[in-house]
């Protein structure tokens, strides 16, 4: 059994939880030497296409199988298992060119710099404990499971506002922990679900956890960045002093 508190943790079954980490990212790590690789992948029915160069696609298909790992914050670490197999051109190009589409004027495009498919069949799914050790999911049910979309957006919407929103975080931790913000050290937002996020701050007396709930739970995934954004902001205006007029 997991010990996560989150009850949205606590509903979801191993295998609901591997798909959920799986759908939450966009690039798995591969042991390649002694530096693990980040590669990016798109998700077909709970196997990958790993997006590679052409020297790694040989790599990958001399050798035939092979472990690859996905690290999705607070949903846990997956390890998937299985064999390489090489994907034909047309599909290959049609996946292409639907990431291309959809990145659109992205420069960072992996359809742009990576121009190989390799597939993974997947045989063997572990999930990691927060013991640290992997526990092995049941295969049938990791392929028949269906991700919870919420939580595996509220990876992404997290990982976006550390890394491009840091002030608003910032304030955000402030006004909820109801500290000015020159004694605030630093805020980062560490979970989000369906009925709200939390923060992390540090501050002069240590380190703090912060819960901010949704005024109504979100169930709708295209609902959730709106939702986030617009609880950061309100949290950010109650905590600021009215103007005076005159």
């Amino acid at each position: 059994m997991f010990d996560d508190l989150r009850p949205a943790l606590v509903a979801l079954t191993p295998a609901q939880r591997a798909r959920t980490a799986v759908a939450a990212c966009d690039a798995v790590r591969w042991p390649d030497g002694d530096e693990p690789v980040p590669v990016p992948f798109v998700e077909q029915n709970g196997s990958l296409l790993l997006i590679v160069t052409d020297d790694q696609r040989q790599h990958l298909l001399e050798i035939a199988g092979g472990c690859v790992a996905i690290d999705a914050h607070a949903l846990g670490s997956v390890r998937l298992s299985g064999d390489f197999w090489p994907v034909a051109d047309a599909a290959a190009r049609d996946v292409l060119d639907e990431i291309r589409a959809c990145h659109g004027e992205c420069l960072n495009c992996p359809g742009r710099r990576l121009t190989q498919l390799v597939g993974l069949q997947v045989d063997r799914v572990e999930l990691r404990m927060s013991d640290g050790t992997y526990r092995l999911v049941d295969l049938p049910g990791y392929m028949q499971a269906r991700p919870d979309w919420v939580l595996a957006l509220g990876v992404q919407v997290q990982e976006h506002l550390n890394a491009a929103h840091g002030e608003d975080v910032l304030g955000a931790a402030c006004a909820l922990a109801g500290q000015p913000i020159e004694q605030v050290l630093s805020a980062h937002l560490d979970w989000i679900d369906g009925y709200g996020f939390e923060v992390s701050m540090i501050d002069e007396s240590g380190g703090r956890q912060l819960r901010c709930d949704f005024p109504s739970p979100v169930v709708e995934p295209a609902r959730l960045s709106t939702a986030v954004h617009e609880c950061l902001a309100r949290a950010i205006a109650l905590a600021e002093p009215p103007t005076s007029e005159g």
